[in-house]
């Protein structure tokens, strides 16, 4: 019996339902355990990760774990330095995960800035975030440094999504490691719906919800309240009416895929149904979808949806990593990336003929998209979990 340990953050059940994280496939072959450690960033998986194989530990506990369960083989999904150097100082067989999350969003700020302005808007983003987050971040670049420059015991393998990612996200240590390209996490969603059914049904109008007005987790965890957040009302008026004059024109209700994180009340989107836990399968049932920041796109271009991309006025300080994510961050997606339209809707303008905005991406740009940041190896047909197993009990890390 081969024995799987995968050492990840704390499971959440508020937040069960919707993940980008690899789901691990029941399989008699191995005997897996799941290591949560305190403290992690709340996620989310599939069957195997509830029930009694799940085990919450201290990342104090984490050294002392491993050195008592030296024949298991680990996968590590954290990418929190702290922990990974755990795997690092001692001598044991583990695979982890790099550039999992490679996104547009991430690289916003390399490709949409200069030098000078990026060192400022990095700089405004530092003072809106709290003292404990930026002591975090500062202890992550010592660590990575520190791990740059030591002898260490190396992962059997790097999964990476694709070669972009590499090139993008990797640093130099990590780019000299043995790399499996397999894909990005939300295409194990994709495959995983596909199988219970591949049929598009194109029955209504989806927005897909970054919690922008409701109490995002990230935000509260920096302790920072967002535009957005803080003129809800006008956001709520604006999105409500945008969605009435498309489900006048198509005939067809708008419903919102929830974020899994958020808290709603009486007051988010105006009682319209909200369904969290199966974007996946929203987008893919959906005639059009819409958005304004979110990973989720990659599930519409997999499906080949028509997109719309919204914004308004507000949005003009969204914080991750730099300061101005909002607007700028939108359009450079909508309009640099995917060729698409971001409606400003806080411009009457808008609200005409806002279906003539609505459209597919190029055949062309959605290839490239796929290629870059979803899926660019031959692992088309299995999902992380399934690859990853077989090549455990193989012992096979060649690419």
């Amino acid at each position: 019996m081969n024995r799987i340990i995968y050492v990840t953050g704390l499971m959440s059940e508020r937040t069960f339902q919707n993940t980008e994280l690899p789901f691990w496939e029941k399989d008699l072959r191995i005997d897996f355990t799941i290591w949560a450690y305190e403290g992690g960033t709340p996620i989310i998986s599939d069957d195997v990760h509830k029930g009694d194989n799940v085990v919450v530990i201290k990342k104090e506990e984490l050294g002392d774990r491993i050195k008592t369960n030296l024949t298991a083989f680990f996968v590590v999904e954290s990418h929190d330095p702290a922990i990974l150097s755990q795997f690092e100082n001692i001598k044991c067989d583990y695979i982890t995960f790099a550039g999992s999350m490679v996104q547009p969003s991430m690289l916003y700020y390399r490709e949409g800035y200069g030098k000078v302005s990026l060192f400022f808007n990095k700089l405004k983003a530092f003072t809106k975030r709290n003292f404990k987050e930026n002591v975090k971040l500062i202890k992550s670049k010592i660590i990575q440094k520190e791990g740059d420059i030591k002898e260490i015991n190396h992962p059997r393998a790097l999964i990476v999504p694709t070669k972009y990612a590499t090139e993008s996200a990797l640093n130099a240590r990590q780019k000299g490691e043995n790399i499996l390209y397999v894909h990005r996490f939300d295409y194990d969603r994709y495959l995983r719906v596909n199988r219970n059914n591949d049929r598009q049904l194109n029955k209504y109008i989806v927005f897909v919800d970054s919690a922008m007005a409701d109490l995002h987790p990230d935000w509260v965890r920096l302790g920072y309240e967002s535009n957005v957040r803080k003129n809800r009302d006008r956001y709520y008026a604006q999105l409500e009416r945008f969605f009435n004059i498309l489900e006048e024109h198509y005939g067809i209700p708008v419903i919102i895929a929830g974020h899994p994180g958020a808290e709603y009340d009486e007051k988010s989107y105006s009682g319209r149904e909200i369904v969290i836990g199966n974007t996946c399968e929203l987008i893919r049932d959906a005639r059009i979808v819409i958005f304004d920041i979110s990973s989720a796109i990659n599930y519409a271009l997999l499906y080949d949806k028509e997109i719309v991309y919204h914004y308004s006025d507000d949005y003009t300080d969204m914080i991750y990593g730099i300061a101005d994510m909002g607007s700028g961050y939108i359009r450079h997606i909508a309009e640099g990336i995917l060729g698409l339209c971001a409606l400003n809707l806080s411009d009457e303008n808008v609200y005409q003929k806002p279906w003539e905005y609505i459209k597919r991406v190029d055949k062309d740009t959605r290839e490239e998209y796929i290629k870059k940041y979803i899926i660019d190896s031959n692992v088309k047909d299995v999902t992380t979990s399934e690859f990853l197993i077989d090549r455990i009990i193989s012992n096979n890390w060649e690419q």
